[in-house]
């Protein structure tokens, strides 16, 4: 990176990349806004949650037109019967399979990755409760992928390996279409080989900064140093084989618009959609996620102009297939288990010191929904997630 970048920037950067998110939406018309002091802690703490979906990527479909019925003439005497041919057995769906077991040291090793960017360390956080999106890994695993990361403090790179089947042409038009793809985020080298997709992604060294010849040489650098990774990882992968979640929609999950009554209704207030921070989730293999119905994020708020009415800021993430969080997840979260009507399990983390934030981690179905934000009281968050529970675009 650079020494012009102030310290919380890097921290920011690094908390991109290596949370798999790297995406930064602009806050618009509420970056000037008066928030509560609700509302400002919760701007400033980063939260995550999952999602994933069902169904055969891909499938034919199948004719429901009948056929016409045959008439059949009897000959007499009948002809001797010939030997019957076999009876075709229709072939099994293939098995899930996840390219390389999910294992990111086959992709490439530490001193491989050391020698690309030195004292990069391959990093668990891409996986985490905690990043944005939370679980990347298990979101693309249900695709039969995944995003491998090595970075320091102040440069890094990941890798990511998905079926083509799933990536939709328009995702990689997008990719070649403009090399910053996500700010902070450098879309370089790409490739179809056999069934599977490569992409690699850099952190940007000329990310807030003027264009300038030193700019464009450290970002020819780099990109000369992707397709040097995406050539090394392209041996490793002779014979990988990546299958989808045979319950994968290849659909994207109900848009958000589609809960902006129900959170009106619950906040008691007219609401806005879109999560009042910069961290977002964004970028290609995000939306590779979100195209195929593996994850969805929805965020809303509300800033009264009077004050009789409370600030909201709301985000949540619907991860089907994700199931529940493992009990080491939850201790790193320091989350409690709570009773919520509508789901089979739930877990809470709040903190009253910390402006009333709050993140709700439930479980309905198989389909993981984590719920965050301020502005409310605990009780009425958990009330969110009880509806939310019992609407089909979240119990699928």
């Amino acid at each position: 990176m650079n020494d012009e970048l102030t310290p919380s920037e890097r921290a920011a950067l690094r908390a991109r990349i290596v949370g798999g998110a790297r995406g930064i939406k602009p806050v618009g018309v509420h970056r000037n806004a008066v928030v509560s002091g609700s509302i400002a802690a919760v701007l400033v703490i980063g939260i995550a949650g999952g999602v994933a979906v069902t169904s055969t990527l891909g499938a034919a479909q199948i004719a429901t037109t009948p056929s016409p019925t045959a008439t059949v003439s009897v000959i007499d005497p009948l002809p001797s019967p010939s030997p019957s041919a076999p009876t075709a057995t229709p072939s099994a769906p293939p098995e899930a399979a996840v390219v390389l077991d999910g294992d990111c040291t086959e992709l490439l090793d530490a001193d491989e990755a050391d020698a690309f960017v030195r004292g990069a360390v391959a990093s668990p956080f891409v996986n985490s409760i905690r990043s944005t999106p939370p679980r990347q890994n298990d979101t693309l695993g249900l695709l039969g992928g995944l995003s491998c990361v090595w970075s320091t403090d102040q440069d890094g790179f990941s890798v990511t390996v998905l079926p083509s089947a799933v990536v939709p042409a328009g995702v990689m038009d997008a990719w070649r279409a403009d090399e910053r793809c996500e700010p902070g985020q450098l879309c370089l080298a790409e490739k179809t080989i056999g069934d599977l997709w490569i992409g690699v992604n850099w952190w940007d060294p000329g990310y807030n900064l003027e264009p300038s010849p030193e700019v464009s040489a450290a970002v020819d650098r780099v990109r000369a140093a992707s397709e040097d990774v995406l050539s090394l990882v392209e041996t490793r992968l002779a014979g990988a084989v990546g299958v989808p979640r045979a319950e994968v929609t290849g659909q994207p999950l109900p848009a958000c618009r589609d809960f902006d009554a129900l959170v009106s209704d619950w906040a008691g207030a007219d609401v806005e959609e879109g999560y009042p921070s910069d961290t977002v989730p964004s970028g290609p293999v995000w939306d590779i996620g979100v195209s195929t119905g593996v994850v969805r994020f929805c965020g809303w708020s509300s800033y009264p102009s009077d004050d009789t009415g409370r600030a909201l800021a709301l985000g949540s993430y619907t991860q089907p297939l994700l199931g529940a969080p493992s009990a080491d997840d939850l201790e790193e979260r320091g989350m409690r288990a709570i009773e919520i009507p509508g789901t089979s399990a739930a877990w809470i983390e709040d903190d009253a010191e910390n402006g009333g934030a709050v993140t709700i981690i439930a479980v309905v179905g198989e389909t993981r929904l984590t719920v965050f934000g301020g502005g409310r009281e605990t009780g009425e968050w958990v009330d969110l997630v009880s509806r939310l529970a019992e609407d089909p675009g979240v119990r699928g």
